[in-house]
Protein backbone atom coordinates (compact mmCIF):
# COMPACT_ATOMS: atom_id res chain seq x y z
CA UNK A 1 0.00 0.00 0.00
CA UNK A 2 1.61 3.39 -0.96
CA UNK A 3 0.53 7.09 -0.94
CA UNK A 4 -0.66 7.27 -4.93
CA UNK A 5 -0.42 11.54 -5.07
CA UNK A 6 0.49 14.60 -3.48
CA UNK A 7 3.35 15.59 -1.28
CA UNK A 8 3.41 11.91 0.16
CA UNK A 9 3.34 10.21 -2.97
CA UNK A 10 5.11 7.19 -3.24
CA UNK A 11 5.34 6.49 1.19
CA UNK A 12 4.56 3.15 1.78
CA UNK A 13 1.49 2.96 4.35
CA UNK A 14 1.70 0.03 6.55
CA UNK A 15 -1.51 -1.95 7.75
CA UNK A 16 -2.48 -3.90 10.34
CA UNK A 17 -1.61 -7.80 10.54
CA UNK A 18 -4.54 -10.27 10.66
CA UNK A 19 -8.09 -9.79 9.76
CA UNK A 20 -9.40 -6.66 12.20
CA UNK A 21 -9.33 -4.42 9.48
CA UNK A 22 -9.42 -4.69 5.44
CA UNK A 23 -6.92 -2.09 3.93
CA UNK A 24 -8.82 -0.46 0.20
CA UNK A 25 -6.57 -2.15 -2.28
CA UNK A 26 -4.28 0.31 -4.08
CA UNK A 27 -6.16 -0.55 -7.65
CA UNK A 28 -9.79 0.19 -6.00
CA UNK A 29 -8.57 4.06 -4.04
CA UNK A 30 -6.72 5.07 -7.56
CA UNK A 31 -9.96 4.26 -9.09
CA UNK A 32 -12.02 6.28 -5.89
CA UNK A 33 -9.61 9.17 -6.25
CA UNK A 34 -9.95 9.93 -10.16
CA UNK A 35 -13.60 10.51 -9.12
CA UNK A 36 -13.26 12.62 -6.03
CA UNK A 37 -10.00 14.23 -7.04
CA UNK A 38 -11.56 18.03 -7.23
CA UNK A 39 -13.26 17.74 -4.36
CA UNK A 40 -10.36 17.55 -1.91
CA UNK A 41 -8.08 20.98 -1.71
CA UNK A 42 -8.58 22.94 1.72
CA UNK A 43 -11.38 20.26 2.39
CA UNK A 44 -12.07 18.87 5.68
CA UNK A 45 -12.15 14.76 5.25
CA UNK A 46 -12.74 12.04 7.94
CA UNK A 47 -13.23 8.22 7.91
CA UNK A 48 -15.34 6.74 10.63
CA UNK A 49 -13.59 3.48 9.44
CA UNK A 50 -9.73 4.32 9.12
CA UNK A 51 -7.86 1.16 9.83
CA UNK A 52 -4.50 2.17 7.79
CA UNK A 53 -5.63 5.33 7.79
CA UNK A 54 -5.15 5.39 4.28
CA UNK A 55 -7.87 7.29 3.05
CA UNK A 56 -7.55 10.69 4.83
CA UNK A 57 -3.88 10.19 4.35
CA UNK A 58 -3.94 10.65 0.65
CA UNK A 59 -6.55 13.11 1.19
CA UNK A 60 -3.89 14.86 3.15
CA UNK A 61 -0.96 14.55 0.88
CA UNK A 62 -3.56 15.92 -1.63
CA UNK A 63 -4.08 19.38 0.12
CA UNK A 64 -7.20 18.53 2.22
CA UNK A 65 -7.16 21.13 4.99
CA UNK A 66 -7.54 18.84 8.08
CA UNK A 67 -8.18 14.77 8.43
CA UNK A 68 -10.06 13.07 11.03
CA UNK A 69 -9.20 9.44 12.01
CA UNK A 70 -11.82 7.26 13.69
CA UNK A 71 -10.85 3.76 14.77
CA UNK A 72 -11.92 1.98 17.58
CA UNK A 73 -8.87 -0.34 17.68
CA UNK A 74 -6.00 0.67 19.51
CA UNK A 75 -3.22 -1.61 17.67
CA UNK A 76 -4.99 -0.09 14.26
CA UNK A 77 -4.68 3.83 15.49
CA UNK A 78 -1.03 3.01 16.58
CA UNK A 79 -0.52 1.98 12.49
CA UNK A 80 -2.00 5.52 11.39
CA UNK A 81 -0.04 7.46 13.73
CA UNK A 82 3.06 5.68 12.33
CA UNK A 83 1.70 6.23 8.62
CA UNK A 84 1.13 9.85 9.61
CA UNK A 85 4.42 10.11 11.05
CA UNK A 86 6.34 8.69 8.30
CA UNK A 87 4.18 10.96 5.61
CA UNK A 88 5.76 14.21 7.85
CA UNK A 89 1.85 15.85 7.67
CA UNK A 90 1.92 18.92 10.02
CA UNK A 91 -0.22 17.71 13.05
CA UNK A 92 -2.08 20.17 13.59
CA UNK A 93 -4.37 19.27 10.69
CA UNK A 94 -4.44 15.86 12.39
CA UNK A 95 -7.63 14.97 14.63
CA UNK A 96 -6.95 10.79 16.25
CA UNK A 97 -10.43 9.95 18.06
CA UNK A 98 -9.97 6.61 19.49
CA UNK A 99 -13.40 5.45 19.54
CA UNK A 100 -16.24 3.88 17.60
CA UNK A 101 -17.92 5.44 14.97
CA UNK A 102 -21.35 6.10 16.81
CA UNK A 103 -19.25 7.71 19.57
CA UNK A 104 -17.44 10.10 16.92
CA UNK A 105 -20.82 10.70 14.98
CA UNK A 106 -22.14 12.09 18.40
CA UNK A 107 -19.29 14.19 18.85
CA UNK A 108 -19.40 15.49 15.50
CA UNK A 109 -22.60 16.57 16.20
CA UNK A 110 -21.97 18.21 19.56
CA UNK A 111 -19.33 20.67 18.64
CA UNK A 112 -21.22 21.45 15.41
CA UNK A 113 -18.02 19.90 13.30
CA UNK A 114 -18.92 19.76 9.47
CA UNK A 115 -17.25 17.91 6.67
CA UNK A 116 -16.55 17.71 2.93
CA UNK A 117 -15.86 14.30 2.52
CA UNK A 118 -17.08 11.49 4.77
CA UNK A 119 -15.56 7.88 4.33
CA UNK A 120 -17.56 4.91 4.96
CA UNK A 121 -15.66 1.49 4.90
CA UNK A 122 -16.53 -0.63 7.56
CA UNK A 123 -15.47 -4.25 7.89
CA UNK A 124 -18.05 -5.90 5.06
CA UNK A 125 -19.61 -8.00 7.73
CA UNK A 126 -20.79 -4.69 9.90
CA UNK A 127 -24.43 -3.72 8.27
CA UNK A 128 -24.67 -0.39 9.51
CA UNK A 129 -25.07 1.98 6.15
CA UNK A 130 -28.32 3.28 6.60
CA UNK A 131 -27.89 3.61 10.43
CA UNK A 132 -24.83 6.21 9.54
CA UNK A 133 -26.70 7.62 6.97
CA UNK A 134 -29.31 8.62 8.85
CA UNK A 135 -27.28 10.02 11.71
CA UNK A 136 -24.99 12.23 9.18
CA UNK A 137 -28.46 14.03 7.30
CA UNK A 138 -30.05 13.92 10.68
CA UNK A 139 -26.87 15.96 12.59
CA UNK A 140 -26.41 17.98 9.38
CA UNK A 141 -22.35 16.73 9.26
CA UNK A 142 -21.41 17.70 5.83
CA UNK A 143 -21.07 21.01 4.32
CA UNK A 144 -22.90 22.01 1.03
CA UNK A 145 -21.57 20.08 -1.78
CA UNK A 146 -20.00 17.44 0.55
CA UNK A 147 -19.94 14.23 -0.47
CA UNK A 148 -20.17 10.91 1.03
CA UNK A 149 -17.82 7.84 -0.10
CA UNK A 150 -18.93 4.04 0.73
CA UNK A 151 -16.66 1.05 -0.28
CA UNK A 152 -18.40 -2.21 0.78
CA UNK A 153 -18.33 -5.92 -1.05
CA UNK A 154 -20.21 -5.74 -4.28
CA UNK A 155 -23.01 -8.13 -3.64
CA UNK A 156 -23.81 -5.96 -0.35
CA UNK A 157 -27.03 -4.11 -0.78
CA UNK A 158 -27.38 -0.80 0.64
CA UNK A 159 -30.56 1.23 0.87
CA UNK A 160 -29.86 4.71 0.24
CA UNK A 161 -33.27 6.49 1.15
CA UNK A 162 -33.73 8.67 -1.74
CA UNK A 163 -35.50 11.32 -0.21
CA UNK A 164 -32.37 12.68 1.27
CA UNK A 165 -29.32 11.17 -0.74
CA UNK A 166 -28.59 11.17 -4.51
CA UNK A 167 -26.06 8.64 -5.38
CA UNK A 168 -23.66 10.97 -8.01
CA UNK A 169 -21.50 7.69 -8.87
CA UNK A 170 -21.47 3.69 -8.32
CA UNK A 171 -18.69 2.04 -9.71
CA UNK A 172 -17.57 -1.63 -9.20
CA UNK A 173 -13.91 -3.07 -9.34
CA UNK A 174 -13.96 -6.87 -8.75
CA UNK A 175 -15.55 -7.81 -5.62
CA UNK A 176 -15.95 -4.11 -4.36
CA UNK A 177 -18.63 -1.29 -4.73
CA UNK A 178 -17.79 2.15 -4.92
CA UNK A 179 -20.71 4.62 -3.89
CA UNK A 180 -20.13 8.36 -3.85
CA UNK A 181 -23.08 10.50 -2.55
CA UNK A 182 -24.53 13.96 -2.38
CA UNK A 183 -27.32 15.41 -0.22
CA UNK A 184 -30.48 16.46 -2.06
CA UNK A 185 -31.34 19.95 -1.45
Amino acid sequence: MRVISGIARGKKLVSIKGTSTRPTIDRVKENLFNIIQFNIEDRQVADLFAGSGALVIECLSRGAKKGYFVEKNLEAMDVIKGNVQNCKFDEKTIEYLLMSYERALELFNRQKIKFDIIFLDPPYILKCFEEILEKIYEYQLLNQNGIICIETFRDNKIVIDETKYKIATERNYGNVKIIVLIIKN
